[in-house]
């Protein structure tokens, strides 16, 4: 009776314990994605948004850095933050290769970009 018992009891922990390890895994890349992510792609593009590292590399609510001419003198050009969901396109989410990414790091909320992001969300 003790070895049939046995016999469950070590797979039903081994999956409990990968199931943990994965729910945990999840809960740390959503805790990260609460604060705004830039992201500089190897095609030079720069995203900022929510980026989420489990189980895939996503971003949303994503941003892209642009660069336009100016409106003042059209020999001047301007950066300027284009929110994704106002393109043609328009994803809903972007999933990232990482491979391309030439490097991450959060968002300062004391920088010009989080205090747009912050004025275009309200």
């Amino acid at each position: 009776m003790f070895m049939f018992q046995k016999k469950f009891v070590i797979p039903a922990v081994v999956v409990l314990v990968l199931v943990g390890l994965y729910f945990a895994a999840w809960l740390c890349s959503n805790l990260k994605a609460r604060s705004f992510t830039v992201v500089y792609l190897s095609s030079q593009e720069i995203y900022v948004g929510h980026l989420y590292t489990f189980p895939r590399l996503t971003l949303t609510d994503a941003y892209i850095l642009q660069t336009v001419k100016s409106t003042a003198d059209s020999a001047k050009t301007e950066q300027q933050l284009a929110p994704l969901s106002a393109k043609s396109w328009a994803p809903t989410s972007i999933v990232l290769n990482r491979d391309q990414i030439l490097f991450q790091g959060p968002l300062s909320e004391d920088s010009e970009a989080f205090k747009a992001i912050q004025s275009k969300s309200k």
